[in-house]
């Protein structure tokens, strides 16, 4: 996000404006804006993960998602444990 201004009209002067302000405003008012600032970043990742079988019907499965570069907000490593049981 930048800074910028917004400017908007200012007062109606008229005492009984027949059509509403048709002549007389007031100065206008110059107020702090936030204007939204588009760009593109590039995110690098590596991924890496292992499979045990200690027993025939258990896996037990282990990965990692590791950042490599600065783009976007993310953790430095993304743990994932999983367990499965086949009957």
């Amino acid at each position: 996000m930048s800074v910028g201004e917004y400017t908007e009209l200012g007062a109606c002067q008229d005492v009984f404006p027949t059509p509403p302000c048709s002549t007389t405003f007031a100065s206008p008012n110059i107020d702090p804006n936030l204007t939204p600032v588009t760009g593109a970043y590039n995110i690098t990742n590596a991924s890496v993960g292992v499979k045990i079988r200690p027993f025939a019907s258990l896996l037990v499965t282990g990965n990692a998602t590791i950042k490599l570069n600065d783009g976007g907000l993310r953790p430095n490593i993304v743990p994932l444990v999983a367990i499965s049981y086949t009957f």
